[in-house]
């Protein structure tokens, strides 16, 4: 399942390439449902992941770490997510790319590096998640430029 490509979204924010690279990060962090984190150091953070299922929330462990960084052009993250033994990884992108005075698309990628066979499954399910996530962090740029 490495490699495999979950969900690829763009849009497009009327602001700066500075503005949405200064916004990014906080937008990501803001945006996602965690509880009890943990800043384990400059580039990886730690916490529970209130994931609903089916009307129910199940909590996940939750490392995000800083993957790559390209000033003002791109930033990747790599999201382990651990629940009963198991290990998911993913690998998600977003990159900036000016396409007019004042307009920035936004390309969220995000890629399994790692996953249990069964995990195919709940491809679907990771899938929708990771489409709110996407939304989410939209939404929060959005209304802070």
């Amino acid at each position: 399942m490495s490699g495999t490509p979950l969900i690829t979204q763009q849009y497009v924010l009327a602001a700066s390439q500075f503005r949405v690279w200064d916004l990014l990060a906080s937008s990501i962090l803001q945006s996602m449902p965690v509880e009890q984190t943990e800043i384990v150091n400059d580039s990886t953070m730690r916490g529970v992941l209130k994931f609903k299922f089916a009307g129910i929330t199940i909590p996940l462990g939750l490392k995000v770490e800083v993957a790559d960084v390209s000033p003002m052009d791109s930033f990747t993250t790599l999201v382990t997510v651990t629940k009963w033994g198991t290990e998911t990884v993913l690998r998600v992108k977003n990159e900036l790319k000016v396409v007019g005075d004042d307009q920035i698309q936004v390309n969220c990628t995000a890629v399994v590096e790692k996953a249990p066979a069964w995990m195919a499954i709940v491809s679907p399910i990771q899938k929708s998640f990771a489409a709110k996530m996407f939304a989410d962090i939209r939404k929060e740029l959005e209304r802070a430029v």
